[in-house]
């Protein structure tokens, strides 16, 4: 058991080992406990990980960062993620294998989850139908504050559909589209989205790809005024 200084305050932090799976518990000072539920990185998805389980019974954070997750996995996760009981607030889902038909089933379960305040879901296969899923979702989804899925092969189209996204979308404030075959196409209805309506956005990534200068130049005064 450690005890960790954080500004004045501490917390004790206690680890639980099962078969393949550390769970840590954090007791805060000021009395709150946070817990996370992370599978060990030496071993993957011939494991036999239940997901569902892990996801539904989890803490605040479950992290399930390369794994082998496939698109059968991703809908055991969606599943989970429409249980009144999740409690999950943050999901690693990056450096996997989902594609676009588990991304799908995820996207719908975003349309009914209240928890979920960040997914990560980069360096997956979720292209620009999985794109569109998931823009589609953040239409209604009022939670989800932080969205992840750089290297994904999303592609003007998937760009395109989120740009429309940002029209509506009032709660996500961090978007992360590095590496993504985004042209000045895709780019440029982001751009507009935040030139015309959007107030909310405030971090937004879209490095190695070719968005050209002119949405550059109006996604950066945008996001400046949001900030």
């Amino acid at each position: 058991m450690a005890c960790l200084g954080y500004g004045g305050s501490s917390r004790v932090v206690k680890t639980f080992p099962a078969p393949f799976l550390f769970v840590k518990c954090e007791y805060h000072t000021t009395g709150t406990r946070r817990m996370s539920f992370e599978i060990d990185d030496d071993h993957h998805h011939d494991d036999l990980i239940d997901v569902y389980d892990l996801v539904r019974n989890g803490g605040d954070i479950v992290k399930l960062t390369f794994h082998e997750l496939c698109d059968t996995d991703a809908k055991e996760i969606a599943r989970a993620l429409m249980e009144p009981s999740t409690k999950v607030r943050i999901l690693f889902l990056n450096l996997n294998q989902i594609g676009c038909e588990g991304v799908v089933a995820i996207a719908k379960a975003l349309e009914i989850n209240k928890t979920i305040e960040e997914i990560d879901l980069s360096e997956n296969n979720i292209g620009p139908d999985g794109a569109v899923a998931i823009a589609k979702a953040f239409e209604t989804n009022v939670t989800v504050q932080s969205v992840y899925m750089d290297n994904n092969y999303i592609g003007n189209e998937g760009a395109a559909v989120i740009g429309q996204t940002l029209k509506i979308n009032k709660t996500i404030e961090t978007l992360i589209l590095s590496e993504n075959n985004i042209g000045h196409e895709g780019a440029i209805v982001i751009a507009q989205a935040l030139e015309t309506t959007n107030t909310t956005l405030q971090r937004l990534r879209l490095d190695d790809n070719d968005i050209g200068p002119e949405a550059t130049a109006m996604i950066a005064d945008a996001l400046e005024r949001n900030m």
